[in-house]
């Protein structure tokens, strides 16, 4: 850890906090950093991160972490109020297609 950091150019506290799953929100610059001096790509470690999903896209904690500066608690307590909402309207999607489906086979 103390080689790693060194060549990231990076704290050892941080290197070593971040790898004991003691960093909330690891900022992307130090991601980056981290990713350059372990010589892998840089998108690898901001999905495994949570900064991206497979598609690219940014992820929600990260995202309201960087917008709004919440605390992590905060964060945590809207990602569970938004799975929820999505579960909701995932499942009436899905539910109206069936539903539909099932008018058209009635016909």
């Amino acid at each position: 850890m103390r080689g790693l950091a060194a060549r990231a150019k990076v704290d050892f506290s941080y290197v070593s906090r971040l790898e004991h799953g003691l960093v909330g929100a690891p900022t992307a610059r130090q991601l980056w950093k981290i990713a350059r001096a372990l010589d892998i790509e840089v998108a690898d470690l901001y999905s495994e991160a949570g900064f991206v999903d497979a598609h690219g896209l940014p992820g929600f904690g990260p995202y309201l972490r960087a917008k709004y500066q919440l605390p992590d608690d905060a964060v945590a307590q809207l990602q569970a109020h938004f799975a929820l909402i999505n579960e909701k309207y995932h499942a009436t999607r899905h539910d109206d297609v069936s539903d539909s489906a099932g008018e058209a086979a009635d016909a």
